[in-house]
């Protein structure tokens, strides 16, 4: 039987990753060398962080209230990492924004759109392994 715990802490998850795979393409369409979308690109990334850490972290209690400990350490994961990516991606984006390198901030929107789909496959993997039959 599926834990009821573990499966909210996977589908809340997978809300902000599914944002930031339906929203971040649109960026792809669009001058970077436009300050004003170059800041929104970064506002996107930075609320999808916020987005992450928080679920993560809700995500995490639940296991925990659950009473399954070695996974509430796997969830606990998530947040820490995305605290790190954010602090890294987005350092590295205000760098290139105020620099004017639209180049540098383009492979750094592709790095995110990778590592979201990186983590979309982790989860759609691990879904079916810890929910059971249905």
């Amino acid at each position: 039987m599926p834990s009821p715990y573990i499966l909210f802490a996977m589908v809340i998850q997978l809300l902000p990753v599914l944002y930031l795979l339906i929203a971040s393409p649109a960026f792809l369409l669009v001058k970077l060398e436009i300050p004003q979308v170059a800041r929104l690109l970064r506002v996107m990334f930075h609320g999808y962080f916020y987005a992450l850490i928080a679920t993560g972290t809700v995500g995490t209690i639940a296991v925990l209230l659950g009473g399954h400990w070695a996974a509430a350490f796997a969830f606990a994961l998530v947040p820490a990492a995305a605290l790190l990516w954010r602090r890294w991606l987005l350092g590295r984006m205000d760098a290139a924004i105020a620099a004017g390198a639209p180049a540098v901030l383009r492979r750094l929107h592709w790095a995110g759109m990778a590592a979201n789909a990186a983590c979309l496959a982790a989860l759609l993997v691990i879904v079916p392994r810890v929910s059971g039959p249905l």
